[in-house]
C-alpha cells in the first residue's frame, strides 16, 4: 500500500521546486514566429469566451533510491468570467471543490465534510483560492484561462520558442511546441484547427532538479510532470445551478483557510481536527533502523510518545525531524519517548541521511505504510504525541515556524497532567 499524499505534501514539493522558476529571463529574441501564432490564437479564443469548460489529468512521477511515488490527480474546471468559477478534483491526491457565483467562494474538502465561505472579488485572478487553485493545477493550464492576458499567462518568462510540427495527442492532430525558460523547458501540444485547444504539457524539470538535489542533499531524484487536457467547450449552455454555492447538509463550517499565505488548505487551527485526535492509539509494531522492534503497546500508558512521520526526500520533513529529536532528547528524563517513523525507505537511505545530518534517534520502519494509514497519515510531515492515558493528544501536520516552542510547551503540559484534547476543545 502507497501512502496517499496529500495537496498540502504534494504542493510544498511543487513550490520547493517551482520557487526556482522565478528569476527574470532574457530577453524574448528567439522566439519562433510559428509558435508564437498558435499561442495567439489559443489565446485569442480563451479572450472572446463567455464561458470555458475543461478536465484536466495530471501524473507526478517522484524517484529516489528506495522511493518510488506516484501521485495521479483528475479535475474539471468550468470558468465564466469575470468571476465566477466551478473547479473540483474528482479523485486523486485529496477530493476539493471551489465554487464562485461571483458573490461568494465555496471551499470544500469532502475528506474532512468540512466547508468555507468567503467573499468573492471582481475578478477571478483577484481571489485568494486562485492561487491555490493555480498551483494545484501544475503548469499554465488554469491561469491563460481566467486572466485578461492570456498569451503573456502562457509564455511567463519564456525567452525562446519553437515548432517542431504536429503530433497526435490521442486522437486529435496537434501542434507540438517547446519553451525554453529560465530554469527549465516545456513542451506544449495545442489542436490543429480554428479551435486551438491546449491538449497537454511535459515540463523537463532537470534543470531544477539539479538545483534542488543540491539544496536537499539528494542524489538521484527525478521528477516527472504530464498535464493532459480534454473535454473542451467553449461558450457552451451551462445549467442554471453550475455555479450554486451548496454545501453539503452533514458539513461543518469552519473559517476560511489561509490560502495565499501559505499553501494548501491548513486553516490556522485545524489541527485540532484531525481524525485521529482524542482516539485511543492504534498499538503496531515495527523494526528499528538499528535492530529490534517498537512494540507500542509495550510502551503505551508508560511514557508519553512522539511519533513523527517522515521521509528522506520531503522537504519539510528533514527540517522538522532534527527539531523533534532535540527537543524529545531533552524531556526522555521525564518520561517522553520519541520515534521517527520513515515511509517505504530502504535502510541504506535513512542512514545515509541521518549520519549526514547528525542526527541520533531510534527510527522505526513503516515499509508499507500501514502504521501511517492507522494513524490517519495523508501529508507528512506528521507528529503524533500521545498521552500517557494512551489518548492521541496533538497532531501537526506539515512544517510550523513555532515547532520548536509548541513542541516544549505540549510536552510540558502533557508531564504536568493536563489533556491538551479538552483545552484544545474549549
Amino acid at each position: 500500500m502507497k501512502i496517499k499524499l496529500s495537496i498540502v505534501l504534494v504542493l510544498s514539493f511543487i513550490l520547493c521546486v517551482s520557487n526556482l522558476f522565478s528569476q527574470e529571463a532574457p530577453a524574448a529574441d528567439k522566439m519562433d514566429p510559428k509558435a508564437v501564432d498558435v499561442v495567439k490564437k489559443y489565446a485569442d479564443m480563451l479572450l472572446k469566451a463567455k464561458n470555458v469548460k475543461f478536465n484536466m489529468d495530471m501524473n507526478v512521477k517522484i524517484q529516489s533510491k528506495g522511493m518510488n511515488q506516484e501521485i495521479s490527480t483528475s479535475s474539471e474546471y468550468i470558468v465564466e468570467k469575470p468571476n465566477k468559477l466551478f473547479y473540483n478534483i474528482k479523485n486523486g491526491m485529496m477530493p476539493l471543490k471551489v465554487v464562485s457565483d461571483g458573490k461568494e467562494v465555496l471551499m470544500f474538502v469532502p475528506s474532512a465534510n468540512k466547508y468555507s465561505i468567503e467573499p468573492a472579488q471582481d475578478k477571478l485572478e483577484n481571489m485568494a483560492c486562485m492561487q491555490f487553485v493555480s498551483k494545484s493545477s501544475g503548469f499554465p493550464v488554469i491561469d491563460p484561462v481566467i486572466s485578461d492576458k492570456p498569451y503573456e499567462k502562457f509564455i511567463a518568462d519564456a525567452f525562446g520558442a519553437k515548432y517542431l510540427g504536429t503530433e497526435k495527442v490521442g486522437d486529435k492532430d496537434c501542434h507540438h511546441l517547446v519553451f525554453q525558460k529560465q530554469n527549465f523547458d516545456m513542451d506544449a501540444w495545442f489542436e490543429t484547427g480554428d479551435k486551438p485547444f491546449l491538449r497537454k504539457i511535459i515540463p523537463d524539470m532537470k534543470k531544477q532538479m539539479e538545483k534542488v538535489m543540491e539544496k536537499t542533499g539528494q542524489k538521484d531524484m527525478k521528477y516527472e510532470m504530464t498535464v493532459l487536457v480534454d473535454k473542451w467547450a467553449i461558450d457552451s449552455t451551462l445549467p442554471a445551478d453550475t455555479f450554486k454555492i451548496e454545501p453539503p447538509a452533514d458539513a461543518k463550517k469552519i473559517e476560511p483557510p489561509t490560502v495565499g499565505k501559505k499553501p494548501g488548505m491548513q486553516a490556522q487551527k485545524e489541527e485540532e481536527k484531525h481524525p485521529s485526535l482524542g482516539k485511543d492509539a492504534p498499538p503496531f509494531k515495527l523494526e528499528l533502523l538499528d535492530g529490534g522492534k517498537l512494540d507500542l503497546a509495550a510502551i503505551k500508558g508508560k511514557k508519553i510518545i512522539v511519533l513523527d512521520f517522515w521521509a528522506t526526500w520531503c522537504p519539510p520533513c528533514r527540517k522538522a525531524l532534527p527539531i523533534i529529536a532535540e527537543v524529545t532528547a531533552s524531556y526522555a528524563d521525564k518520561g517522553v519517548a520519541f520515534y521517527a517513523v520513515n515511509l517505504q525507505e530502504d535502510k541504506d537511505k535513512i542512514t545515509e541521511f541521518l549520519t549526514k545530518q547528525n542526527i541520533k534517534c531510534p527510527v522505526a520502519l513503516d515499509k508499507e505504510s500501514e502504521v501511517a494509514k492507522l494513524y490517519n497519515v495523508e501529508g507528512i510531515p506528521q507528529s503524533v504525541i500521545i498521552g500517557k492515558d494512551g489518548i492521541v493528544q496533538v497532531v501537526h501536520v506539515g512544517l510550523s515556524p513555532n515547532l520548536k516552542d509548541d513542541l516544549k510547551s505540549e510536552l510540558e503540559d502533557l508531564i504536568a497532567g493536563k489533556s491538551l484534547v479538552k483545552d484544545e476543545k474549549k
